[in-house]
């Protein structure tokens, strides 16, 4: 395993600026995830990381060593591709065995007749294939290996395309959507397996995809990419938690984050929709600054008591088994917002219903008018909640 080490990176294709000035430090044994949407510029980034793309401007650094110059054959990592690239002439055992033979064997080896004939082939050809075995075994191929990549299932040539990555016992993998092409309850079932090879291989991956899910899941860490740059970097529950701006916020979440118009007055108090709600902020010179108001569906309660709460209309319910998503139109809105609320909590409102909404204090995110995260002090929520 190796860390990785990307430094001011940027890339430009025509007039067109694909990565802008990415830094970031991948560290030993890491599982990092690159989330964003598409065309944010992720995937050049794994490519330039693997050599099959040159950077315009900066450095990658693979183990200590700047790889800027160094072939990809020779940067000792290993790449899963989108559409698993298997040859469909060869059996699921040459496919793994491949860069092994490319490898050890040399051209003459490789020869049918002449290659028998010289000497180490059997030694050679016998490491080859323990070292196959072995891969096959530990992904669970190793009753398909006779086999054609047609006659394997979808699922089966994803493991495939890894023990061909895992076989060379690369010092990083490089992941580009490796699971993209296959069906949403394969894809659940798949990145559990991912993970779990992770954990037992305990190498460095950096994986690429625009699922949340999958970064949500399987990372040590994400890097949220977006138009070409890096907006942020942490662990899943941290990236969730405590977005630094509205884009992070937006795209993290599904449903995605609830945005409730809100205004800071000078005092510091900050009403919504004709509520004023239960935070505050210390006083400041404007008098009105427009803000978005930030509510996960999750901590956005249905109450009946008298304290502060959004009141609104129910418009729409979907009943999703172990809770229920309910869309309500506060009063002052021109959409409505999602709460959700699991069926053992309370009685489902009807369509049509008057309720009350709160959030809890301590998930109330705040975003100005730049998309800026504003930060409430702990102290400020609390008296704020205690006046």
């Amino acid at each position: 395993m190796a860390q990785v080490k990307i430094n001011n990176l940027t890339k430009k294709f025509d007039n067109l600026m694909v990565l802008k000035q990415i830094s970031l430090h991948v560290q030993n044994g890491e599982f990092l995830t690159l989330l964003g949407p598409s065309g944010c510029g992720k995937s050049t980034l794994l490519r330039i990381i693997a050599g099959l793309e040159d950077a315009c401007k900066g450095e990658v650094h693979i183990a200590d060593r700047c790889v800027n110059k160094v072939a990809p054959k020779d940067r000792d990592i290993a790449m899963v591709f989108q559409s698993y690239a298997l040859y469909p002439h060869l059996s699921v055992f040459d496919n793994i065995a491949m860069p092994l033979k490319m490898r050890f064997l040399t051209s003459l080896d490789r020869m049918p007749v002449l290659g028998r004939m010289l000497p180490k082939y059997r030694q050679n050809k016998n490491h080859i294939r323990l070292k196959v075995l072995e891969v096959a075994s530990l992904l669970d191929i190793g009753h398909l290996l006779e086999r054609k990549p047609s006659q394997i299932s979808g699922g089966q040539r994803q493991r495939v395309a890894l023990g061909r990555a895992m076989v060379r016992n690369p010092k990083v993998f490089l992941m580009d959507e490796p699971l993209s092409n296959l069906d949403a309850k394969l894809r659940v079932h798949m990145r559990t397996e991912i993970a779990g090879l992770h954990r037992k291989l305990k190498s460095t991956f950096i994986y690429v995809t625009h699922d949340q899910a999958e970064a949500m899941t399987m990372s040590d860490r994400i890097a949220l990419m977006m138009d070409g740059e890096l907006l942020q970097v942490g662990p899943p529950k941290e990236v969730y938690d405590n977005p630094r701006n509205l884009k992070v916020a937006e795209f993290l979440g599904n449903p995605k984050i609830n945005l409730i118009p809100g205004t800071i007055w000078k005092e510091g108090i900050i009403e919504s929709c004709g509520t004023r709600l239960p935070i505050s902020l210390p006083p400041g010179e404007n008098n009105c600054d427009q803000v978005q108001i930030g509510v996960r569906p999750e901590v956005l309660q249905v109450v009946k008591d008298g304290g502060p709460a959004w009141k609104g209309r129910v418009v729409h319910l979907e009943h999703l088994g172990a809770y229920f998503l309910v869309h309500t139109l506060i009063d002052g809105m021109k959409h409505s917002v999602i709460s959700r609320i699991a069926t053992t909590q309370m009685a489902l409102p009807e369509t049509g219903s008057r309720i009350r909404l709160r959030a809890v204090t301590d998930n109330i995110l705040l975003f100005g008018q730049d998309g800026k995260r504003i930060v409430m002090h702990p102290a400020i929520q609390e008296e704020a909640v205690n006046a």
